[in-house]
């Protein structure tokens, strides 16, 4: 293979990735806005006399669970996840590299790890076939599914960002995308 298609491959790898991590922050935008939506026309029919939706409950569990873990690596792209930078800011530029190039890679590191662990659970739940009865039959491993897809793509976020921090040498701003 050609150093030209090998590069240009990538690039379109690089794109196809970006695009699912952009595509899964706006999947989760909308999930919330569902839900926003769900509760507040439970709300109305209730207080109309009309009863409750009544997979409408689980339903929403199922998006909030989604949202979440689709949202993961969006933020994390975006600097947008829980960060402690306090200790950062104080320390010298060298030992914050060394401090952010750390936290990336335990990052990766736990991430792996939950992918690795939660690719083995939803295995076994689909090998034993469970499924979640309540409004609606849920096959477990599709659950759990969920888990290992986002966390691997948590770890290549921080893959990315402890690559980045180490070109640039420096540590990366709060709220920095890739």
């Amino acid at each position: 293979m050609s150093h030209r298609l090998a590069v240009f491959l990538r690039r379109k790898a690089l794109d196809a990735y970006d695009a699912l991590i952009v595509a899964l922050g706006h999947f989760a935008g909308l999930a919330i806005a569902a839900i926003a939506v769900f509760i507040s026309a439970e709300v109305v029919l209730r207080n109309a006399g009309a009863g409750t939706i009544g997979w409408l409950n689980e339903a929403i569990e199922y998006l909030l669970y989604l949202c979440t873990f689709a949202a993961a690596p969006w933020a994390l792209r975006q600097g947008a996840h829980i960060r402690v930078d306090l200790l950062l800011s104080a320390l010298p530029m060298r030992a914050a590299m060394v401090l952010e190039r750390f936290a990336d890679a335990s990052g990766a590191i736990v991430c792996a790890a939950y992918c690795w662990f939660g690719s083995q659970t939803a295995w076994v739940a689909y090998r034993q076939g469970t499924v979640q009865y309540k409004s609606f039959a849920t096959p477990e491993w599709l659950l759990f599914a969920v888990t290992p897809v986002c966390a691997l793509l948590l770890a290549v976020e921080f893959v990315i960002r402890y690559r980045r921090a180490s070109l640039h040498d420096e540590p990366l701003p709060t709220g920095a995308g890739p």
